[in-house]
């Protein structure tokens, strides 16, 4: 799925998932060095790892409301949500 945005105006990229994060970065060479990143679990922070990121916030737990919960975004910053076009766990949750 074709992926364009002014990526200098967001805080966080929050990636929901490993294929998400896969075809962004196919699409996507340079990132605002200002810009954090956040992952929805391990499997998707090991991703960004190996493809040389810092994963600013790793989620921890079964659904996107803990996850939610965890993840302490300052009031006033601006959070990109990545995920693949079709995914296997998260596709409805991180579409909502």
């Amino acid at each position: 799925m074709p992926f364009q945005a002014d990526l200098t105006i967001y805080d966080w990229i929050f990636f929901c998932n490993k294929n998400g994060v896969k075809y962004f970065f196919d699409q996507v060479q340079t990132l605002p060095k200002s810009i954090k990143i956040a992952a929805i679990n391990k499997g998707s922070a090991q991703v960004l790892k190996a493809l040389g990121h810092t994963v600013d916030f790793i989620g921890e737990g079964g659904s996107l409301e803990e996850i939610a919960k965890q993840f302490d975004q300052e009031k006033g910053e601006k959070a990109l949500i990545v995920r693949a076009k079709i995914s296997i766990k998260h596709s409805k949750e991180c579409s909502n």
